[in-house]
């Protein structure tokens, strides 16, 4: 076992919140002993892997500023303002400004409460309807599809309100578009690193605290166990009560299959379709009605621009239909190894046509990953021992990618004792 002096904080997990925290930790405790538990991408396929896994092993999420929660608005902005600075300081990119685009139907309550929101929050954007978005991107389809029709209506006598068939969208040029999850880790540990951070590179595989001392022991997967003052636990979906000093938290894994369209050769060949110049895309389908489950607001579907994955340029589109509940740990590991879910696949499939006919020549691909919702729909940012050792930041609730950089921040003011009192850090308390 490793000298009780070794650390003063350990932060176990090494996705897009936790290397955040490390990274704001030693910012805040400059003369801290941190490190950090941070396995790397497995170099096998996802079926060879037998460890853990991590939703950001991947090329492409969706950032913007327009949400219609302020929570959510206000940790993205916050984080954004923040990616140029982070980029530069550790010489990696993650951060391209291709702008996003919020679509649906004219009368929809997504589209209507996302303007609501940006006017709050001063948020620039354009209104644009179906002639000036052919204008401005070729290769999109602004139209309602018949299935849209049928899922948006709202009256029982089976008639339409004209507004269901008019498209709206919401452009934000600026401070939105898209990020490598998988580079912006890169880019936290290589700054982490600079400053002092110890990477391990094996994964935990429990989390505890020491009877009669004020230190917790974390038990690694090769065999090592250290001890440490104080741990931030930011394990995703593979948050389970042996990292949490067996204390259980009511986190709901949620398995998603997307679907990926080559458009390298497309690129080439139909330079006027402009796919480069495509923004990230949530389109709005679901009927008024059914934008409201478990408390969160609805969206159908979400698309990324073409990112680069090696030498491949993709598009990948995915939805919040489908939910794929995992209730274990194996089951977990066994959606990441796949197979992709039929359903899921038909479903994106025609969504993907039906936003870009051009893509249908696209040769498609898929992958799998998980959700990790809460009950009140922020990350749990709180204690889970008595005696305040060990803390967690988990649950991004299909959010967080954009705004990972600001939960970190909140999650190392936490643990370092000085909350930031601007945020109202009940909303982020563990529901008991």
């Amino acid at each position: 076992m490793c000298s009780s002096s070794d650390w003063d904080i350990v932060v176990v997990g090494g996705g897009l919140i936790g290397t955040a925290c490390a990274r704001h930790l030693t910012i805040l405790r400059p003369d801290a002993r941190v490190a950090i538990v941070a396995p790397p991408e497995p170099k096998c396929t996802f079926s060879e892997h037998d460890g853990v896994f991590a939703s950001h092993y991947d090329e492409g999420r969706i950032t913007r500023i327009l949400d219609v929660d302020p929570i959510w608005s206000r940790l993205a902005h916050c984080s954004i303002d923040r990616y140029e600075s982070i980029e530069k300081e550790s010489g990696i990119k993650f951060f391209y400004e291709s702008g996003y685009l919020c679509l649906g139907p004219a009368n929809h309550d997504y589209i209507s409460k996302v303007k609501d929101a940006a006017d709050v929050h001063s948020v620039d954007y354009q209104v644009l309807d179906a002639d000036a978005l052919s204008e401005k991107f070729p290769a999109l389809r602004p139209s309602i599809t018949s299935s849209d029709l049928k899922e948006n209506d709202n009256d029982d006598d089976g008639a339409f309100d004209p507004d269901e068939v008019t498209v709206r969208a919401l452009y934000q040029a600026t401070k939105a578009g898209h990020i490598s999850p998988r580079c912006m880790v890169d880019a936290q540990l290589t700054i982490c690193a600079r400053h002092g951070v110890h990477i391990f590179s094996q994964y935990a595989l429990s989390v505890s605290t020491l009877n009669g001392l004020k230190k917790a022991l974390i038990k690694l997967s090769d065999g090592k166990e250290i001890v440490t003052s104080e741990v931030l636990v930011a394990t995703g979906a593979f948050t389970s009560p042996l990292l949490t000093n067996n204390v259980p938290l009511p986190l709901e894994v949620q398995g998603r299959t997307v679907v990926f369209a080559d458009v390298t050769d497309l690129m080439s060949a139909k330079p006027e379709l402009e796919l480069d110049r495509l923004p990230s895309v949530i389109k709005a389908t679901v009927r008024n009605k059914e934008t409201q489950r478990d408390g969160r607001l609805r969206y159908d579907l979400y698309c990324l621009p073409p990112a680069k994955y090696g030498n491949k340029w993709l598009i990948k589109i995915g939805t919040g239909d489908f939910p794929n509940y995992l209730t274990t740990q194996d089951e977990i590991s066994a959606w990441f190894k796949g197979p992709a879910s039929a359903p899921d696949v038909e479903r994106l499939t025609q969504d993907l046509y039906d936003l870009y006919p051009c893509l249908s020549v696209c040769e498609l691909s898929t992958v799998n990953c998980v959700l990790t919702h809460t009950p009140h729909g922020y990350p749990i940012i709180d204690w889970v021992s008595k005696d305040n050792i060990i803390a967690v930041a988990v649950g991004g609730n299909g959010a967080a990618a954009k705004s990972a950089d600001e939960i970190g921040r909140l999650a190392a003011c936490f643990i370092c004792g000085c909350p930031d009192l601007s945020y109202d850090m009940s909303a982020f308390a563990r529901p008991k």
